[in-house]
C-alpha cells in the first residue's frame, strides 16, 4: 500500500486499494469455506472462534506492534515505515504459502487414495 500511495497518481492509489479489497475478500471467502469443509458440522462454532480470535489476536495485536518495534530498532523514520511492514509481513506470507501449499498436497495425495497418517488426540 505505501508503494502505491508513492506513486502520485490517484488512479494507480484507486485501482489498488480495489484489487487490494477484492483479494482479501476473496482469500477471506476461501479460506473460512476451506475451514467449515474440513471440520464437522458440530465443531464449526469452535473452530471459527479459533480463527478468528488468531486473526484477530496474531493479525491486529501482534503486527503493528511488530512493525513499530522493527522501525524503532532499524531506525526508520518517515516513509521507512513501509520497509518495517514489508520485513514483519512477508515471513508470515511465506509461512501462509508454505501452509497452503502443504494442505494442497495433502488433499492431492488424499484424493488419490494414498495412504496418509491420521492425527488423533491423546
Amino acid at each position: 500500500m505505501t508503494i502505491l500511495v508513492l506513486t502520485g497518481s490517484i488512479n494507480v492509489v484507486l485501482a489498488g486499494v480495489t484489487a487490494y479489497v477484492f483479494l482479501s475478500c476473496v482469500g477471506a471467502a476461501v479460506g473460512t469455506l476451506t475451514l467449515l469443509e474440513r471440520v464437522p458440522n458440530r465443531t464449526h462454532g469452535f473452530v471459527m472462534a479459533v480463527s478468528f480470535f488468531l486473526n484477530v489476536a496474531l493479525g491486529a495485536g501482534v503486527g503493528p506492534v511488530a512493525v513499530g518495534m522493527a522501525a524503532d530498532h532499524l531506525q526508520l523514520a518517515g516513509s521507512g515505515i513501509g520497509v518495517a511492514i514489508v520485513l514483519i509481513a512477508c515471513p508470515g506470507f511465506l509461512l501462509v504459502t508454505g501452509l497452503f501449499y502443504l494442505a494442497l498436497r495433502y488433499a492431492s495425495r488424499r484424493q488419490a487414495g494414498h495412504s496418509i497418517p491420521q492425527i488423533t488426540s491423546a
